[in-house]
C-alpha cells in the first residue's frame, strides 16, 4: 500500500507523502490514505479497507501508465517494475501476480 501511495505522490496525483516505505502504517501513511480516500469520494477514515484497496490498485495501475511515471519505473523487467529514482531511500521491486504484490530480494 505504501509503495502505491508513494508512486501516486511522486507523479503528482497525491500531495501527501508516505515518507519512508517501511511497511508500517504511521501518521504520514494514514494522512496519505485519508487524502486518497477524499479524492476518490470514499469515507476518509484512514483505514485501508477493501474498497479503498481496490480503488488504490486501479488508480495505481493507471499511474504506472502515466508519462511522468517513466521517471520512477522501469517496466522493461518481465513480471515486475523497478523503482529507479535517486530520491528514494530504498530500492524496491514490485512483482505482480494475480493482483498481489510480492517483494523481491535485494
Amino acid at each position: 500500500m505504501q509503495r502505491r501511495l508513494k508512486l501516486l505522490f511522486l507523479v503528482g496525483w497525491l500531495k501527501t507523502d508516505v515518507g519512508k516505505v517501511d511497511g508500517k502504517a504511521g501518521r504520514m501513511t494514514t494522512s496519505a490514505v485519508i487524502e486518497f480516500q477524499r479524492a476518490q469520494g470514499l469515507r476518509p477514515d484512514g483505514k485501508p479497507g477493501r474498497l479503498t484497496m481496490a480503488r488504490l490498485e486501479s488508480v495505481f495501475r493507471s499511474a504506472c501508465d502515466a508519462p511522468q511515471a517513466k521517471k520512477y519505473l522501469n517496466p522493461g523487467r518481465p513480471g515486475g517494475l523497478v523503482f529507479a529514482s535517486e530520491n528514494w531511500q530504498e530500492s524496491a521491486r514490485l512483482y505482480f501476480r494475480h493482483g498481489v504484490v510480492k517483494h523481491g530480494g535485494s
